[in-house]
Parts: structure tokens; C-alpha cells; sequence
């Protein structure tokens, strides 16, 4: 008789640790599910420059960029705000920096391609695209002259990240209706 309650402990004890490796193999799958859920929320939004140009309006001169942003994450993203970092170098070789803010008063004239223009803050779902025109006003050479060498639209999440277009070109385009300087 203590030799079937024995075997019958036994089996007891062995089905528990059956069940206790099966539950080893479901939590430590939850882990890697849950570590790749960790990973994917902090993927990084993707920035793409779609096109460029310059352009007179009102006697001043602005830049529009259509540019596209993914968002890579698992968890949505906001763009809290974009700003137009310009590097340039004036006549003697200094070398600065001018940072401008949107203008969302104003439209790229006849070159939107079907992309609207992006509001601030731009609110980017799960694993979407957003894509559309920002314009800036750029910056005026009053005392001195100086030539532009990039310009660097720079997208600032309220996570902290940032994500970055650079562009070296920008072609003018002129509005036949108007003299040189939008006017």
C-alpha cells in the first residue's frame, strides 16, 4: 500500500513539474513579446524630403519643404514643433546660424502636388505617414550679405526626440504675375 501511494506521489510530483516547465516556456515567451512591444515604441519617426524651392511673396522670401514622416513606432508620436535651422557663411568667413518657425499662413504658389500643408503640432498614428508642405519665411540680408550653405528642418517630439531633413538646394521659383521680389 506504501509502495502505490509512494508511485502515486511520484506522479504527482512529476506532473507538477510538467506544469511548471510549460508555465517556464509561456512566461518567458510573454517576455520576449513584451520586450519587442518595449523596442518598437521607441522606433524613431522617419523623415523624407520630398521636394524643395524658394519663392517671393509680399516682398519676402520664403523656403517650402514637402516632406513625409513615418512613424515607425508602435505607439503614436507628436511633433510638438518644427523649426528651420539655416547655416550660413557671410562675406568675411563667419560662419552662423539662423532659426526660423513655420509660417502656416503661407501656401507654396501652384507647386503643392495634392499635399496640404502640415499643422503644428503634427500628430503621427502608429505605424502612418503623414506627408505635406511647411513653409519659412528665411532670413533677410539687411547689414550684411551671406550665403546660405544648408538648410535644416528639425522635428522635436515631446519625448524628447528629434528627427531631421537636411537640404543643400533650393531652386527659385518666380511668380510671373510679380516683379523679382514678390511685389
Amino acid at each position: 500500500m506504501s509502495d502505490k501511494i509512494a508511485l502515486f506521489a511520484l506522479l504527482v510530483s512529476f506532473g507538477s513539474l510538467l506544469v511548471a516547465f510549460l508555465s517556464y516556456l509561456s512566461s518567458r515567451k510573454a517576455l520576449k513579446l513584451s520586450e519587442q512591444e518595449v523596442v518598437e515604441r521607441k522606433l524613431p519617426i522617419i523623415s523624407y524630403l520630398i521636394d524643395c524651392f524658394a519663392f517671393y511673396s509680399k516682398q519676402r522670401k520664403f523656403a517650402s519643404f514637402a516632406v513625409s514622416f513615418t512613424n515607425q513606432s508602435s505607439s503614436p508620436k507628436t511633433f510638438s514643433s518644427i523649426s528651420l535651422e539655416v547655416e550660413f557663411v557671410d562675406q568675411e568667413g563667419v560662419s552662423g546660424k539662423a532659426i526660423a518657425e513655420p509660417d502656416l499662413t503661407i501656401e507654396p504658389a501652384g507647386l503643392s502636388y495634392g499635399y496640404k500643408k502640415l499643422q503644428i503640432p503634427v500628430n503621427l498614428p502608429p505605424k502612418e505617414t503623414i506627408t505635406g508642405w511647411i513653409s519659412f519665411q528665411l532670413p533677410r540680408k539687411n547689414e550684411r550679405e551671406f550665403k546660405i550653405n544648408s538648410y535644416r528642418i528639425v522635428g522635436r517630439s515631446v519625448d524628447g526626440g528629434e528627427s531631421e531633413i537636411c537640404a543643400y538646394l533650393l531652386r527659385l521659383v518666380k511668380d510671373e504675375t510679380q516683379d523679382e521680389n514678390g511685389g
